[in-house]
């Protein structure tokens, strides 16, 4: 059971088992759910680098329409400036 977590996780499943052999299953189960899931990270990865990708591919990039020209509009109400 512990090894068929592992591995829909991302981890080795005989690694897992073998752990769980060694040590108590609870315990093994416990110390799998505390690591991060490994799955989730390489596919986040895969997901930055392919926008990455995507995002050199676009030649000229919109400037944002909420840049504040005025240095009246950086100060708060109050008597202090705001500062960013």
């Amino acid at each position: 059971m512990v090894g068929n977590i592992a591995k829909e996780m991302g981890y080795s499943k005989k690694l897992w088992f073998f752990i769980s052999f060694v040590i108590d299953p609870l315990i093994s189960f416990f110390l799998l759910t505390i690591l991060p899931n490994n799955k989730m990270r390489k596919s986040r990865i895969d997901e930055k680098k392919i926008l990455r990708k995507q995002l050199s591919s676009i030649k000229q990039f919109r400037k944002p329409d909420n840049i504040i020209k005025d240095p009246l509009d950086f100060q708060s109400l109050g008597d202090e400036e705001t500062i960013y």
